[in-house]
């Protein structure tokens, strides 16, 4: 069973070097793959390329690829598969960079909502941009409730729509100072991504490039479980957007109860390093930590991670760490979020946590824990003894000026249909990740 894959490079300040796309499989047998960029005339990619199992292949992309500004765009990436991969893209320049998961096609989805950060400054600009899977493609934009869009001399205020026809293999960007909120439908599935082309947050002084892949609102959930991370000297910021009117979300600490009215409203929070929390809500939620410049103390810039809600971890994970370059070598970390009751039976390559000298933090009044270590480059696993022991694994990785942020995999499907034991072997449980 093959697997396939399209999305795109939304722009980036910084615009040296290349792009670059990492494959990885757990197939026994060797799986050939194409990389191209079918529509795309100016920096023609097409490359067929083997991926073998524990190995990962590194292709570089011209970096011509970026999408930049607000129309459409022919830049987009297409990649096919003789068996199940894991793929993730990454633009890491010296200074600035990040690196995302690419789902697959089949767990693509009809209906987005954005989640993204802003910036005081008027310079620098989030990005949202959209690949259409079919021709004939109708894409029905929605601005957020706190801005606006524009696109050919016409802006869009709330209760507006932007309305456009894109193609197979297509791509539209839009642009703003903040696009959180922004609601997307389609005719046919698309793949989204959300970027921030150089951002600033807190009060370091240091930006840097945030780019993630959207998970469409059919995968969303009620529940998650956010926290700071361990090995941070800042807070984490808790970014929610609600994809239904009237939502109503509690959060455990701080103590609060939100009612988000329009749809695409923001709700901000911190949490505070080793803390943790549980966020509620009555209707489906995206949920984003969002980290502040220089979050290591003397390094680590702006990055990312687009949550995983609690009925969407799974037991187990095969993911690729790479060798990844900014003004330093990257050093990759790995924090480990899971049922306290749960963690004698988490392996971490094949070795127990317990056995690796890791010690478990539990996050009070959440009923969770948390873990972390540093990983070398290769590929990696996270399982568990019991299929019913379920978690997930949050990578970031700090250069000098350069952080990114991702999950060891997502699960893209509708849990309430399935068993745990269907979740754990399930095709559209993309272990793709950094």
């Amino acid at each position: 069973m093959g697997t396939e894959f399209v999305f795109m490079f939304s722009e980036h300040y910084i615009k040296g070097s290349y792009v670059k796309v990492y494959c990885s499989t757990n197939a026994k047998s060797d799986v050939s793959v194409r990389i191209q960029t079918p529509i795309w005339d100016e920096g023609k990619v097409d490359i067929t390329l083997t991926v073998q199992s524990g190995s990962i292949v590194e292709v570089d992309i011209p970096r011509t690829v970026r999408m930049i500004g607000t129309g459409k765009g022919t830049s987009s990436i297409h990649i096919t598969a003789t068996d199940t991969i894991s793929v993730y893209a990454a633009d890491t320049q010296t200074n600035s960079g990040d690196a995302f998961m690419v789902y697959p096609t089949d767990a693509l989805g009809n209906e987005y909502i954005d989640i993204t950060y802003n910036q005081t400054s008027t310079k620098y600009f989030s990005s949202l941009g959209v690949v259409a899977l079919y021709d004939l493609t109708v894409v029905e934009i929605y601005p957020p409730p706190q801005g606006s869009i524009s696109y050919e001399g016409t802006d869009y205020t709330v209760g507006q729509i932007l309305t456009l026809t894109i193609n197979q293999y297509e791509l539209f960007q839009i642009q703003s100072h903040d696009l959180s909120g922004t609601r997307v439908l389609s005719s046919f599935p698309l793949s989204a991504v959300t970027a921030h082309e150089y951002i600033q947050m807190g009060s370091s002084t240091s930006k840097d490039f945030m780019e993630s892949m959207l998970p469409p609102v059919s995968s969303l959930s009620t529940s998650y479980v956010v926290f700071g991370l361990p090995m941070y000297a800042k807070p984490e910021v808790i970014r929610i957007v609600n994809s239904k009117e009237n939502t109503h979300v509690t959060i455990s600490s701080p103590p609060s109860n939100v009612l988000m009215k329009e749809i695409g409203s923001i709700y901000d929070f911190q949490v505070d390093p080793g803390a943790g929390a549980v966020i509620s809500a009555d209707k489906a939620i995206i949920v984003a930590l969002v980290s502040l410049g220089r979050s290591m103390k003397s390094y680590g810039d702006p990055r990312m991670i687009v949550a995983l809600s609690v009925d969407h971890f799974l037991s187990e994970y095969t993911f690729p760490i790479a060798n990844l370059t900014g003004k330093l070598q990257y050093t990759h970390r790995i924090v480990i979020l899971a049922k306290t009751s749960d963690v004698s039976n988490i392996k971490l390559d094949d070795s127990y946590i317990s056995d690796l000298g890791l010690v478990w933090t539990e996050l009070a009044g959440t009923g969770f824990s948390i873990t972390y270590t540093i990983l070398d480059v290769g590929v990696h696993s996270l399982t568990s003894d019991a299929v019913t022991s379920v978690f997930v694994g949050y990578l970031a990785g700090h250069g000098s000026t350069e952080e990114y942020g991702t999950l060891t995999g997502r699960y893209l499907g509708d849990t309430n249909q399935m068993d745990a034991s269907e979740v754990r072997c399930s095709h559209r449980k993309p272990s793709v990740t950094l």
